[in-house]
């Protein structure tokens, strides 16, 4: 095993890794485990960044059977992950590279998850010591992602008859809870939630919500994952010889409905 051969290999299971740890642990996150959302935005940032720039690196060896000497053709991307898709659509319409899913990111909500992430890699990962310095015109990223993801989706992809089921659930436990109860959370927005009732929907939309917005997200990852595919056939046909990295990214390879299914992307 050479030098570049086993340094793809390192890279692609740490990306997959993290992308894997990244996807469920969005899943868990919601405003009772506030946490949660900064150790998925973390993994999943760093994960989409990784996977990009390895794509990048893989079209110039294919390209000009070396790879870059001057880091500044990977570093110009900087942690700018709407750089890096922009990249990579370019890399695939270029290559003729052909999707079995989704061969651009077009959707609202697509959008939405690439400029939450790549602004809290580039910017918002230090919000609230931002804050506390003074810092102005900055959102905080997690009320950005339940705005601009969660919202959306849950508009979008949640059925009326389970809209009215949360509400009629809430209210149902505010009504036997409410005067045993002593309600205070902060919202991912900030905001104060001080009854049973709001947490109690909050809650519905979040267990309504979850398995949506992880899709969503495996969706890109997955965009990701046919580029890289692609980038491999490619190499070999260039007589390179990449790792398979099938057998890394393999759990991504999978359709919507799978990803629907699945909580738990850290095992197989």
């Amino acid at each position: 095993m050479d030098d570049i051969f086993r340094s793809l290999v390192n890279e692609a299971q740490f990306t997959g890794e993290m992308l894997g740890a990244g996807a469920t642990r969005i899943g868990k996150a919601n405003y009772a485990s506030r946490g949660v959302y900064f150790e998925a935005f973390s993994l999943l940032s760093i994960g989409l960044e990784r996977i990009g720039k390895l794509c990048v690196m893989l079209d110039y060896w294919i390209e000009y059977g070396s790879f870059p000497e001057n880091p500044k053709y990977i570093r110009k991307f900087g942690h700018n992950l709407e750089k890096l898709y922009a990249a990579g659509v370019e890399i695939a319409q270029r290559r003729e590279i052909e999707f079995d899913w989704l061969s651009e990111l077009n959707d609202s909500v697509h959008q939405s998850i690439l400029s939450v992430l790549s602004d809290f890699a580039v910017s918002e990962r230090y919000a609230n010591l931002d804050q506390l310095l003074g810092a102005s015109g900055k959102m905080d990223p997690m009320a950005r992602w339940v705005s601009e993801v969660d919202e959306v989706l849950f508009d979008k992809r949640v059925s009326e008859r389970k809209k009215k089921q949360i509400l009629k659930n809430a209210s149902l436990i505010h009504d036997r809870a409410s005067h045993l109860m002593l309600v205070q959370h902060q919202a991912e927005d900030g905001s104060e939630i001080s009854s049973v009732l709001d947490a109690s929907m909050r809650t519905g939309k979040w267990e309504a919500t979850a398995k949506y917005r992880r899709l969503y997200v495996l969706q890109v990852v997955r965009f990701w994952w046919e580029i890289l595919r692609g980038l491999e056939w490619a190499a070999r046909n260039a007589g390179l010889q990449p790792p398979f990295f099938g057998d890394i990214f393999g759990l991504f390879t999978n359709d919507d409905s799978y990803f629907l299914q699945k909580s738990d992307w850290q095992r197989v």
